[in-house]
């Protein structure tokens, strides 16, 4: 699969792009620019799915879906060209803010079926995480897949060529594809446990001595043996049996309860006792409320006073504000009029009409002191009243609410208490007798004796017939056990021929990857068991940049043998600025085995730097795209 272009619209937070791929494609700018989209991008087109509408376990969410839309915009669009085979196909995938998909067109071919890789393989190669994130048994099972295409074919053969019927092989081949070599093993184990139980728990049934030794062609006649005596007396002895057994369970079970009872109804009376103590110690809740009502009305008066000592001294001020005014006024005009005659003042009399007001202002200030003074103490004393209300009002509710729980704890103690003495009252009035273990035995000895009777007497060729039907049984489970034994032996994980024959192609596999990882300075090693180790560190413990170069490798051995014809490499900043070069170069090496390889990386170098930095490097068929707030600029 070869990937042509793509254009992205109202996409996370891209508002138009197009980028046209080369055979390695470099994306490149600061974090948060929108690189990483562009990669969701093509992953959403193929999948229907990408790392930003995940949640933590891998599965889409609805939130997710709408997030892809860009924001204050109704659709995301993003139609990525691509080729495979001899196919050109364009992909066009939209999404509203309702979660409606409008379009998805790949040429009236279905999406699931291009390309032909599942969707992990593809997820895997697009998405490091993902390839990081699949536990050894996930990554055994996808190498067998794609290693072994003709799996199904190649087990059933080898199967029957290991001495098992061709149905059996076929079986078990498809179960082994399905589920595992040792999953297959583990089965076939269980089975064959199960037919030694079974065969153990066959015992053999005894038959008469005389019969065994009758002389060859002689007969035992029983018809007139009566076993309607040895039947009545079974029945007796039974019946007498339960009797006492039952008896025996009621002695014991009043026994019990009359040496529980008694102090099982102490404890109840006690524990009602501390209740009935708990509520008398509660405060007199009326008492408070009497309190509480003072307190009110202590409020109320201190409320009132404080608002009549508030509006004298507004009063007060308001008064004052206005002889200043007329004081203001007479000062600022040469010619005033009298307020009575309205003929203008002379200057005596203005100057006495100043003096007099200015005499009021001087002895309002004093009296204005003494009613903000008297407006602050009728303030302060609300305070500690409210505070009294409080207290009073937390009593009272703390009084309720103790109250209330205590008497939901009395009720059900009391019906207890009540039951109690009534079955302990009762328990008293039985008069039953002590039954004896040993009478019990003398019945079931009596009882196992008229049924051994019974056998003797109930035909001998019955019993010949029972002991011949039960070794032909047996017989036929040892010969199972012996099928089952020879599957365990084929199919053992480790020791069995087809470990090896699934073993080889993964070996050989394994090896590549290593000598790969070798070559490219990338120490890490897949072992036996497919977890994985970088300098002797299983990879769960690595750094991120630790991580981030296994699953580089595993992306691209994934990509080898499932035929993508893609690899992208994601959070390539993760590494230092040596490594980081190191796999730039890898990968315009790998352009020879891969159609299409995407490498995307944050920087904190400018764009001119970054467009010299790859000039004259040689890359041949390589794009370099600047990736910021959105917008894609291509450099080289």
């Amino acid at each position: 699969m070869k990937l042509k272009k793509i254009q992205i619209r109202d996409f996370i937070n891209h508002p138009h792009s197009l980028v046209e791929f080369g055979n390695t494609t470099f994306f490149v700018g600061p974090n948060g620019a929108g690189k990483s989209s562009i990669r969701n991008g093509i992953e959403w087109s193929l999948l229907n799915s990408c790392r930003g509408m995940k949640d933590k376990s891998g599965n889409p969410t609805r939130k997710g879906e709408v997030n892809l839309i860009r924001r204050d915009q109704k659709k995301a669009e993003v139609i990525l060209n691509l080729t495979s085979g001899k196919n050109v196909v364009e992909v066009t995938r939209s999404r509203t803010k309702s979660g409606q998909t409008l379009s998805v067109d790949v040429n009236g071919v279905p999406i699931p079926e291009l390309p032909k890789v599942d969707e992990l393989a593809l997820a895997m190669v697009l998405d490091s995480k993902v390839a990081i994130g699949l536990d050894a048994a996930g990554r055994k099972a996808m190498f067998q897949k794609y290693l072994m295409p003709d799996s199904t074919n190649l087990i059933s053969a080898h199967l029957v060529h290991e001495g098992l019927d061709d149905s059996t092989s076929k079986a078990l081949a498809a179960q082994i594809i399905k589920e595992s070599l040792e999953v297959v093993h583990g089965n076939i184990s269980k089975r064959r446990l199960e037919c030694d139980r079974s065969i153990k728990e066959m015992l053999p049934i005894e038959v008469p001595t005389q019969v065994i030794q009758l002389p060859s062609g002689a007969k035992v006649d029983l018809v007139e043996v009566s076993l309607e005596d040895e039947k009545v007396a079974l029945q007796k002895v039974e019946a007498d049996g339960e009797r006492l057994i039952t008896a025996k369970a009621d002695y014991q079970n009043v026994t019990s309860l009359l040496k529980s009872g008694e102090q099982e109804i102490t404890d109840l009376k006690a524990q009602l006792a501390r209740i009935d103590e708990d509520l008398a110690a509660i405060e007199d809740i009326k008492a408070l409320d009497a309190e509480q009502d003072e307190v009110s009305k202590s409020l109320n008066a201190a409320t009132a006073k404080r608002d009549k000592v508030t509006e004298d001294y507004d009063r007060l001020v308001a008064g004052q504000s206005a002889a200043r005014m007329r004081l203001a006024a007479l000062n600022s005009h040469d010619s005033v009029n009298c307020q009575f005659c309205e003929k203008p003042l002379t200057k005596t009399d203005k100057g006495l009409l100043v003096d007099l007001i200015t005499s009021e202002i001087s002895g309002n200030v004093k009296t204005i002191s003494h009613a903000g003074d008297a407006k602050i103490t009728a303030r302060n004393k609300i305070d500690p009243i409210y505070v009294r209300l409080t207290n009073c009002r937390d009593k009272i509710n703390t009084a309720k609410n103790t109250r209330i729980r205590l008497e939901a704890q009395q009720e059900p103690l009391a019906r207890t208490l009540a039951a109690k003495e009534a079955a302990f009252k009762k328990a008293g009035e039985h008069n039953l007798d002590p039954v004896s273990d040993n009478d019990i035995q003398d019945l079931r000895t009596k009882q196992i004796d008229l049924r051994e009777t019974i056998i003797k007497k109930n035909g001998y060729d019955t019993q010949l017939r029972q002991n011949k039907a039960h070794t032909d049984q047996k017989a036929s489970l040892t010969a199972k056990r012996g099928s089952w034994d020879d599957m365990a032996k084929i199919l053992h994980p480790k020791t069995g021929s087809m470990a090896a024959l699934i073993q080889k192609p993964l070996d050989e596999l394994k090896d590549e990857i290593n000598k790969i990882a070798h070559q490219m300075n990338f120490s890490f090693v897949l072992r036996e068991d497919y977890e994985i180790e970088y300098n002797g560190i299983i990879h769960s413990f690595l750094s991120d940049s630790e991580q981030y170069r296994v699953g580089v490798m595993l992306q691209i051995a994934v990509a080898k043998i499932a035929n993508t014809g893609i690899v992208a490499l994601d959070y390539a900043d993760t590494l230092v600025s040596t490594e980081r070069g190191r796999l730039m170069l890898m990968a315009t090496k790998l352009q020879s085995e891969f159609e299409t390889i995407l490498v995307f990386s944050a920087t904190e170098r400018s764009k001119t730097q970054i467009k010299e930095s790859f000039e004259g490097s040689g890359f041949e068929g390589t794009a370099v795209y600047w990736v910021e707030n959105g917008t894609v600029d291509k450099l080289i």
